[in-house]
């Protein structure tokens, strides 16, 4: 059993998040992303399996279809078509830019009233 999430978890990725790179990203609640960024579940490649929840977590990031493509041959999403799908919610135009826009987007939350645990949402 996991605690109760009770604060708003952001990702800033500014590069190649593979495996367990992706499983962090799944869980959190906004994504920013470098242009330059990518996604993927490449352990099938190595007869492994993605089990920190990226096999249950991708298919709800994205729409089925292209999640199970990812999953059965180990591919990747850039970060420009994972935020066509919904997957990230910023992309930042640099790797640089990418921790950055993430806390200007922690700031704008953080200027309104709290958030109730979001996993009652």
């Amino acid at each position: 059993m996991f605690a109760p999430c009770t604060k708003l978890w952001i990702a800033a990725v500014n590069g190649v998040a593979l495996a367990g790179g992706t499983e962090i990203a799944l869980p959190c609640d906004l994504v920013v992303a470098a242009e330059s960024a990518s996604f993927g579940l490449p352990e099938v490649k190595r007869g492994l399996i993605a089990a920190a929840g990226g096999l249950y977590r991708l298919p709800r990031a994205l729409p089925r279809a292209i999640a199970l493509e990812l999953i059965a041959t180990g591919g990747r999403i850039d970060a420009r078509r994972a935020h066509q799908f919904g997957m990230v919610n910023r992309l930042a135009p640099a790797a640089a830019a990418a921790r950055s826009e993430a806390m200007a987007l922690a700031e704008m939350a953080c200027e309104n009233a709290p958030i109730p645990a979001l996993d009652a949402l």
